[in-house]
Formats: C-alpha cells, sequence, structure tokens
C-alpha cells in the first residue's frame, strides 16, 4: 500500500516570468474566474512557461482545453508567491482571479 504525507513540501520563492499559463477544462472556467486557481487537493497551483505545455496538462481533462493566462509580474508585485518546480513549470499556492485572463490562440 503507497500512502502519501499530507506535509506540504516547502518551496522558496522566486520571481517568476511575466507571464504564465495554465490548461483546465471548460467546466471549470466559470468557477477559476470567481475564486481564482486554487490548489485543492494538490499543494500547489501548476503553471507553465509555454502555451504548449499548458494545453498538454489540460488535455488530461480536457480534448479541448481552455488556456488562461497568468499575469505573474503583477501577482508578484503585489505579493503572490511563486515558485520554481522543474523545468517550465511553476507552482504557487493560490491565483487570484484578477491576475488571469484567457490567452488569445
Amino acid at each position: 500500500m503507497v500512502t502519501h504525507s499530507k506535509k506540504k513540501i516547502i518551496r522558496e520563492a522566486t520571481k517568476p516570468p511575466d507571464v504564465l499559463y495554465h490548461g483546465t477544462a471548460h467546466k471549470f472556467v466559470s468557477n477559476i474566474f470567481t475564486v481564482g486557481l486554487i490548489s485543492k487537493d494538490r499543494q500547489y497551483v501548476h503553471l507553465s512557461e509555454d502555451v504548449n505545455t499548458a494545453i498538454i496538462v489540460g488535455r488530461r481533462r480536457d480534448n479541448n482545453p481552455v488556456v488562461l493566462r497568468i499575469n505573474a509580474q503583477q501577482a508578484w508585485n503585489d505579493g503572490i508567491l511563486f515558485y520554481l518546480g522543474n523545468d517550465n513549470i511553476w507552482m504557487a499556492d493560490s491565483v487570484p482571479d484578477m491576475y488571469i485572463s484567457y490567452h488569445n490562440t
């Protein structure tokens, strides 16, 4: 039996790129624009530096995912913390809806 620790992995806050992306299923978009991106059952919200990665991640739940644009620079300036994951993946505890918009493809 595999068990997972509920202890949060602590990461060092790092200044993000100006813009990050989040791919998601259509059914979640309305809620995201109401409450922002929240981690729910995960430790962090996962974001990507590029649109293609966001699409790949979003396809896990929707064949034609919505790609959201995160104004990470403004969020960082306003005190939202970001953490570098690996490669081009970034994380945040949450991202308020005021920093989120649709990515125009």
